[in-house]
């Protein structure tokens, strides 16, 4: 450990990290989250590289059940249209 991450004496080791620079969309503050060394945002906002981590929101198998439903619905709609053409 360096000396500006020695913990405090509640623990936290965070206390000197800088804080990521993201921010809410809704309510406009900042992350409270650490960044990453070397990066202005945390490791949900996409400090570790690549895209900030899934929430499943389009995970494979969300998309793939949604597709389904949308199946159903438009097969349930011809199917009502049928009936009430007879």
């Amino acid at each position: 450990m360096s000396a500006d991450s020695t913990p405090r004496k509640d623990g936290c080791v965070f206390h000197n990290a800088r804080q990521c620079t993201a921010k809410a969309k809704r309510t406009g503050q900042r992350c409270k989250g650490p960044a990453v060394r070397g990066r202005n945002v945390c490791r949900v906002h996409g400090g570790l590289g690549g895209r900030p981590i899934k929430h499943g929101v389009y995970s494979k198998e969300y998309l793939e059940e949604r597709r389904h439903f949308r199946e159903l619905i438009e097969e349930s709609k011809e199917l009502l249209r049928r009936v009430r053409a007879l």
